[in-house]
């Protein structure tokens, strides 16, 4: 995205760290240009319960101080009521977006074709031999934690249908477009000289492409 069109829709990023068997911590990373971002403020920690599961009543806030100080000394005016005003639009954004990211989890476990993932090495092959090569083991070392996600045939079909659709409804806005072939009722045509003829049913229209995916002439898609 550029510049301008991050500045409007502010893309956020989340990082979910499930390492912990007491706690889950997530954190959310807001873009300032397409290579800048703004740490997290604020950290929550949702404690589990004996069984591992998520305790949602009894989650808390963590501050990253490192994080608030750096705000303090951009902001100017009241630093106290902008920093406060700055952690609540954040923890807002935070607890409103973040079941994004566990409805992708659910949708990755429950092992449909409409998403697929792929594991990859948390170094490069060069990374990983300079690693070596000065003694860093322990990070050549690491579990595969990097996994690409990407929509599967489900979400292709579904995405080409759209686009379809799309195109559709263009050409029939522009009012150019041929009828799509209809039945059209029997029915009487009368003539300025008084004549009267009955015509019969008959259809009307060209056929739909046979290219066309057959739920995209359906409801109409609100923007």
């Amino acid at each position: 995205m550029s510049e301008d069109e991050l500045s409007v829709w502010h893309q956020r990023g989340f990082l979910f760290d499930n390492r912990s068997p007491d706690k889950m911590t997530v954190q959310l990373f807001t873009a300032i240009t397409d290579r800048n971002f703004w740490d997290s403020p604020v950290t929550l920690v949702l404690n589990k319960s004996q069984g591992g599961r998520l305790d949602f009543s009894n989650a808390n806030w963590q501050l990253q101080n490192n994080v608030i100080l750096s705000r303090m000394q951009l902001s100017s005016g009241d630093q106290q009521h902008d920093l406060k005003e700055h952690i609540e639009t954040h923890k807002g954004y935070l607890t409103y977006e973040m079941v994004i990211g566990f409805m992708l989890f659910a949708a990755l476990a429950a092992h449909e074709d409409d998403l697929l993932s792929r594991e990859a090495p948390s170094l490069s092959t060069s990374q990983a031999k300079a690693a070596r090569k000065f003694g860093k083991t322990w990070m050549a070392e690491t579990l595969r934690s990097h996994i690409t996600i990407q929509i599967g045939p489900a979400g292709e079909r579904h995405l080409t249908e759209r686009e379809a659709r799309r195109q559709f409804e263009q050409v029939q806005a522009s009012g150019r477009a041929t009828p799509v072939e209809h039945w059209v009722a029997e029915h009487e045509r009368h003539y300025s000289n008084g004549k009267v003829v009955q015509i019969r049913a008959h259809k009307r229209g060209q056929p739909a492409s046979r290219g066309l995916p057959v739920r995209v002439v359906g409801p109409r898609i609100e923007s």
